[in-house]
């Protein structure tokens, strides 16, 4: 078969099937169309309107949240603020007790010092080896070895080690 005969064949059943098919109604003229579908405006404009209020609301909840996080920055803000402040203080006041420790350690040691060092060795040898080793640490080698001489050899072993390494 040729293709012009294929194509006869194609258009004597398309004839048949337009001739098959029921008739139609034809397009109604231009003028007497109809406007649009009240039913499917009053559709259109209620999801229209419901998209709107959904915005709205997310746009209020984001504001909402935008405040509420200004407000915690503020109180993050003022909470380091006041962090620092009790740094700053805190350290003052660690200095301060500081100097005052070591102007008592100092009195302390000139006292010892003054002392006949028999006194001071029993006195020393009696106290508490931290404070020891700190009242030795702050004298002259003069008077520290006067001391140390005149007290039990073990005790006097011991504050010279951790005099020579502190720990």
């Amino acid at each position: 078969m040729r293709w012009t005969d294929t194509l006869r064949v194609l258009a004597a059943a398309a004839l048949l099937c337009a001739l098959a098919a029921p008739a139609r109604a034809a397009d109604p003229p231009v003028d007497q169309v109809k406007g649009p579908d009240p039913a499917l405006e009053q559709i259109v404009a209620e999801a229209n309107q419901e998209r709107e209020d959904a915005i709205r609301e997310r746009e209020r909840r984001v504001a909402e949240g935008e405040a509420r996080l200004a407000a915690l920055r503020d109180e993050v803000t003022a909470l380091i603020a006041k962090n620092e402040a009790l740094r700053t203080e805190l350290a003052q006041r660690a200095e301060a007790v500081g100097q005052a420790e070591n102007e008592r350690l100092g009195k302390l040691i000139k006292v010892y010092e003054a002392m006949e060092p028999e006194e001071a060795a029993a006195i020393l040898d009696g106290m508490a080896e931290p404070v020891a080793l700190k009242v030795f640490g702050g004298m002259k080698e003069r008077a520290a070895a006067g001391i140390m001489g005149l007290m039990p050899k073990a005790k006097a072993a011991r504050l010279g080690e951790h005099l020579a390494h502190p720990r």
